[in-house]
């Protein structure tokens, strides 16, 4: 999930600038009104509290809602999940959906932060975007105050890697609820020990929190594994969940009690079962063989009934399925609903094999409508009209995620700007699917 360098406005500051800004320029440009937003739609990733290629547990580790990775969970201690777990196949329409997310929060417009360093700061709802990495000082504190409204929505987009130093905090005032906070980070994160985090991180790469520390939210790994160690993860968006924490050591053992007094006699018992039945007594003797009756006479062979009324016909059976052949399933989705003459938007194609037996030769190309042109082919050849990528053979169940960015002319007409995607393969029908976004009227 890479930040596109379409995304950065113009006349946004240049890095070496933000190294130079002082405090007093950090709480200016932190209490600039910032864009007002709308939740991120996780899609099938919402109901996970973790979610990532790979996970690692060590120590207890607590979760309210679902587990899901590609592959088995390793470490030393299997985590408390109070949701459902998938491991592989199950997990990865929500992977798609999380691309699909990320996508969405990194190309929301938003005011940029003064500075690298969080720790002190208090934001107000809308979106904040830097271009480079960002953290907190050890022990520091980063406050997101609500307004007293219950939705109100903050986006972070960070363009590096995200560091939080031990013994952190993430505190939330006036009615800030952590499932409207959403942390879009192009790089890998790390949360220091004893911390008190807040909010929907989406990675680009791997996730590392420390022991004891707490997140109010999910965990979502794009690329690479989370890493937990002692860490209670709490995703109360639908209703109030209590994760269990750790247990803690046992007590000293007390000091041996005084004999009791010896007891009075028991009552006597009941009569005890009856005893097993004796065993059977010898075989007697064989009587005599009687005399062999007399054979009877065969009686008369009977007339031949007249043939019954023929039955219907019964349905056809199944036709026989072609050996060899699969089935592909593709989907094909605009970053966001709307894009003006001159900007660019980002298309995200997902491509899986829903059949039973390996695709070869897997072709997608995507073709944007009007008039637009590939700035980024996420990889693929620039054909003409668009671009293809040659993906190759692709397991049973097996999916790859493709984005492109097209730029539209400046006299592009308003109105609805379609895009489409064919995906191929000599042991498989085309699966076609057409997108849609809308041409708004320029400035």
């Amino acid at each position: 999930m890479r930040v596109p360098p379409s995304h950065v406005p113009r006349g946004r500051p240049r890095r070496g600038l933000v190294g130079a800004a002082s405090a007093s320029l950090l709480a200016l440009a932190l209490a600039a009104p910032a864009v007002a937003a709308e939740p991120v739609d996780l899609g099938a990733a919402g109901t996970y509290s973790v979610l990532a290629p790979s996970l690692t547990s060590n120590g207890p580790t607590a979760m309210s809602e679902d587990l899901g990775s590609s592959v088995a969970v390793a470490g030393d201690a299997a985590p408390i999940v109070l949701g459902q777990t998938r491991i592989g196949a199950g997990a990865a329409p929500a992977q798609v959906d999380l691309d699909l997310a990320y996508g969405d929060a990194v190309l929301r417009p938003g005011v940029p932060f003064a500075v690298a360093d969080l720790a002190g700061a208090t934001l107000t709802p809308g979106v904040y975007y830097s271009t480079a990495a960002m953290g907190f000082t050890a022990g520091g504190t980063l406050t997101l105050d609500g307004g007293g409204d219950p939705d109100a929505v903050f986006i972070l987009q960070i363009g590096g890697a995200l560091t939080v130093g031990a013994s952190t905090q993430v505190a939330l005032v006036g009615d800030a609820d952590p499932c409207n906070v959403f942390w879009a980070v192009n790089g890998a994160t790390t949360i220091g020990a004893t911390s008190r985090f807040a909010g929907t991180v989406m990675a680009d790469l791997g996730i590392t929190v420390g022991a004891g520390s707490r997140v109010d939210g999910r965990l979502l790994a794009d690329t690479a594994a989370i890493t937990l160690a002692s860490t209670a993860v709490r995703t109360a968006c639908a209703a109030t969940v209590v994760v269990p924490g750790p247990a803690g050591p046992a007590g000293p053992a007390g000091p041996a009690g005084v004999d009791g007094a010896d007891g009075a006699d028991g009552a006597d018992g009941a009569t005890g079962p009856a005893g097993p039945a004796g065993a059977a007594g010898p075989t007697g003797l064989t009587g005599p063989i009687g005399p062999t009756g007399l054979i009877g006479l065969m009686g008369p062979v009977g007339a031949a009934g007249s043939p019954g009324p023929r039955g219907l016909d019964g349905p056809a059976g199944p036709a026989a399925p072609v050996a060899g052949t699969t089935r592909l399933c593709v989907t094909h989705r605009a970053a966001a609903p709307t894009v003006r003459p001159g900007g660019r938007m980002r298309w995200t194609t997902a491509v899986r094999n829903c059949g039973p037996v390996t695709a070869d030769g897997v072709t997608v190309t995507a073709r944007p409508g009007g008039r637009a042109t590939t700035h980024d082919s996420g990889g693929g050849r620039i054909v003409r009209g668009g671009v293809t990528w040659d993906v190759g053979a692709l397991a049973p169940g097996v999916h790859r995620v493709y984005r492109t960015t097209v730029g539209l002319r400046t006299g592009t007409r308003p109105g609805r700007l379609a895009s489409t995607v064919v995906a191929d393969a000599p042991n498989s029908a085309p699966a076609v699917v057409t997108a849609t976004t809308t041409v708004t009227p320029g400035d």
